[in-house]
């Protein structure tokens, strides 16, 4: 079974992830930390390097200055189209990758992207975890402003979901996890044998 967490920066994707990982003994994705190896491929960073400047690239270390790329993408959406379509499509092909190679019972794919790299059809449930704008802020970094800019509306990451969780920061999210991870075990000892894809709790 593949599970998705989705939603906006700040929202609690990886505390939802980090409890569903431990009570479902999952496998995790993580689509940050695949852009961010993607960005460190010699061909992509010559691909980046030719497309945004020299100015993205760290001449020390020889890797793509990240905050020097974000300064560009965050304030021109051209360049952030551009990005996307360099990233986007390799983060999609080694998630499923991934996704054909795992042993694992749950798979759990943990990123704001899932919708829009084209993962969402893979998943068998999909959480988008919701906050409000003001402890988003309080537990963003800082940059946070300029990163939710270029994201997707809370209403575009409940669209695709399966399941939405409000994130208030406190242990009734915790709770609320919990109590989804155990309805989920509780529907695969019921339903042994079934294609994952016949799962449909209400979210």
């Amino acid at each position: 079974m593949v599970i998705g967490i989705t939603g906006g920066i700040s929202t609690g994707k990886s505390t939802c992830t980090t409890i569903l990982q431990r009570a479902l003994n999952a496998h995790v994705i993580n689509l940050d930390q695949i852009g961010h190896r993607i960005l460190n491929e010699p061909l992509t960073q010559q691909i980046i390097v030719k497309t945004f400047g020299q100015q993205v690239l760290n001449l020390e270390t020889q890797e793509i200055n990240r905050k020097a790329l974000g300064q560009i993408v965050f304030s021109d959406n051209h360049a952030l189209l551009k990005l996307n379509s360099i990233m986007h499509p390799k983060i999609t092909e080694i998630t499923l990758s991934i996704l054909r190679s795992s042993t694992s019972k749950f798979i759990l794919i943990d990123g704001a992207l899932i919708s829009q790299v084209g993962l969402a059809p893979y998943c068998d449930i999909l959480i988008s975890v919701n906050a409000s704008l003001e402890n988003r802020r309080q537990h963003g970094p800082s940059n946070w402003d300029k990163i939710s800019a270029i994201q997707a509306s809370e209403n575009d990451y409940n669209k695709s979901a399966t399941h939405i969780l409000k994130n208030t920061f406190d242990e009734n999210f915790n709770t609320e996890v919990e109590k989804l991870a155990k309805e989920i075990m509780d529907y695969m000892e019921r339903e042994k044998g079934l294609e994952p894809s016949a799962f449909s709790l209400e979210g």
